[in-house]
């Protein structure tokens, strides 16, 4: 049984930021978080996890119609993980782009719009087998 470890995933966040009126204005900002997993594939898995939940739930950049998040760092202590060679690892992760050896996951208005379409569907899908 593995031991968990602590993670540090930094992401770079660039999206839309509104402050009602319907007016959106681009913006880019940094989120820290901590993952707790037992090695590196794991760590790196769960923090793609998050970057598809911050590209997912973020507003659009007005200037490119699309949320783009970047890991520029998984740390554990002061190690560097290499996200590349760590990706490849795990074939779950192959819709992962590549800039400056940090993982980026970007998703426009459209496909934003038909994740949340598939996921009404699964949830009333999920909800009428139940009956």
């Amino acid at each position: 049984m593995n031991a968990s470890r602590t993670y540090t995933a930094i992401f770079e966040i660039d999206s839309g930021v509104s402050q009602g009126f319907g007016i959106v204005y681009s913006e880019k900002y940094e989120e820290r978080e901590n993952i707790t997993a037992s090695n590196d594939e794991e760590a790196m898995l769960l923090t793609a996890k998050r970057a598809a939940y911050w590209a997912r739930e973020s507003l659009s950049n007005p200037n490119t119609c699309r949320t783009d998040v970047k890991i520029t760092s998984l740390l554990e202590g002061n190690r560097t993980i290499n996200q590349k060679t760590t990706t490849s690892l795990v074939k779950k992760l192959d819709f992962l782009r590549f800039e400056n050896n940090c993982a980026l996951l970007s998703l426009t208005r459209e496909e934003k719009l038909l994740i949340r379409v598939f996921e009404t569907q699964r949830k009333q899908t999920a909800y009428i087998k139940g009956r």
